[in-house]
């Protein structure tokens, strides 16, 4: 029997080999598959236009709009979402009662009700909860404000009211940072004995005309538990469309339920919000026929029923957005706006390698008018050819190209070293191999 090898990652350094090339790292992904990754805009102008088209015309009409995104394997959808996600959320998430964000999805989920939780969580569950708890210290502290003192010492006694007011004016409006973070209001209301069951009531006459479903409501504003994050997960439950229902053995309307949802965002100053879901093709594998028609439906009802203040986009492959049309053509009426994605020109390509390796450059030691550099033009050809014009072939190629130059002081990567890279490939794999 061998002797056992442990790990030791003592000696483990990073290396700067790249740095005869004028480069910090290799920044091209391992397999090609991009995850967060550097931020380029998409390669082809006609794309950029139509998404930024598409941004522009429903942030400003507030009305639906699909848009969808067709393309290949491994060319580039997710990317393009990634990026879109991004450019939404840092140009527009933060312009006050005019804001937009957007919310990406991985994929659609087996059921509508699925669909819509999914939502909620790659927003952030507790984001939203606070944004829902944030319609309640606004309503109170208009209420402060107008009602005057009767109404406040009806909620707090007057031992505790200069802790909550802005001033000494029992009419004063919330303090700002209990106004703004609910979740450190209910902290002082909790610690400082006002009647929660008060506070309860009043969250729920809040709630009820959004949500229409009085357990929801109910569920949304108990406090009973709220030390010990109980009160938390309570409402992440009443948030479940999916148990929700089936604990109450009765249905909710999931139309009526996802313009709650909007409701909760349009009334935190949302003026749009953009639902972006990647691999939507998914349905296939994970539903049949009859399942998926009828999940498509569903989803056109919630469409047709919110056509306000939000938007979809998909990425879906050639083929398999046909099969949707023929499952739905009521459905995919809904994405009228098209994108296509093709395949790489050599001048795409040239400018896909350049912009990766300016994410590394070392100021002061790279060539400007040569971003290409260590890549020749002609291995640029040879890549385009060899990856069949696919970003995420092309992506791996160039990682294992320049790692392979970093390792063995090859200055050059030229034509003839591209269509070597499937042996180039196997030695990397077997120099990487770990001892046991």
């Amino acid at each position: 029997m061998l002797p056992r090898k442990d790990i030791d990652l003592r000696s483990l350094t990073i290396s700067d080999n790249y740095r005869r090339f004028g480069l910090s790292s290799n920044p091209f992904p391992v397999t090609g598959i991009v995850a967060e990754g550097p931020d380029f805009a998409p390669l082809d102008e006609v794309v950029t236009k139509e998404i930024i088209s598409f941004i522009e015309s429903t942030y400003t009409q507030q009305f639906f709009a699909g848009l969808l995104v067709v393309g290949d394997y491994g060319f580039g959808k997710t990317h393009i979402f990634k990026h879109l996600q991004r450019r939404i959320n840092e140009s527009l998430l933060m312009r006050g009662d005019e804001r937009a964000c957007a919310i990406y999805i991985m994929n659609p989920k087996s059921s509508a009700e699925e669909f819509m939780l999914s939502i909620l969580e790659s927003f952030g569950m507790h984001r939203f909860l606070v944004m829902v708890w944030r319609l309640v210290t606004e309503k109170l502290s208009n209420d402060l404000r107008t009602k005057g003192e009767k109404f406040a010492d009806s909620f707090f006694p007057r031992a505790v009211q200069l802790s909550f007011f802005d001033s000494e004016s029992p009419s004063s409006p919330l303090k700002e940072d209990l106004l703004s973070n609910p979740m450190k209001f209910i902290d002082a209301v909790y610690e400082r004995g006002v009647d929660l069951r008060k506070l309860e009531r009043y969250a729920e006459e809040v709630f009820r005309p959004i949500f229409k479903v009085p357990e929801i409501a109910r569920n949304l504003s108990a406090l009973s538990q709220y030390h010990g994050a109980e009160a938390f997960k309570n409402w992440a439950a009443a948030l479940n469309y999916r148990a929700f229902s089936k604990a109450l053995k009765k249905e909710i309307g999931e139309p009526e339920f996802f313009h709650a949802i909007l409701t909760v965002f349009r009334r935190n100053g949302y003026r749009h919000v953009y639902i972006l879901v990647d691999e939507f093709e998914d349905i296939f594998l994970v539903l049949g026929k009859r399942e998926r028609v009828q999940y498509l439906s569903r989803l056109r009802d919630i469409i047709e029923h919110n056509l306000n203040y939000f938007s979809m986009a998909l990425c879906v492959k050639h083929s398999e957005w046909q099969n949707i049309v023929g499952d739905s053509p009521a459905f995919a009426e809904r994405f009228s706006r098209r994108v296509e994605l093709k395949s790489l020109t050599v001048e795409n390509m040239a400018s896909l390698i350049a912009d990766y390796l300016g994410k590394v450059a070392m100021e002061g030691e790279r060539d400007i008018n040569n971003p290409y550099h260590p890549f020749t033009p002609d291995a640029i050809k040879e890549i385009q050819r060899k990856s069949l014009a696919v970003p995420r072939a092309a992506l791996e190629i160039c990682f294992v190209l320049l790692e392979h130059a970093a390792k063995h002081d090859v200055n050059i990567i030229d034509s003839e070293m591209v269509r070597q890279v499937q042996s180039i490939r196997e030695s990397l794999l077997i120099e990487k191999r770990p001892i046991i």
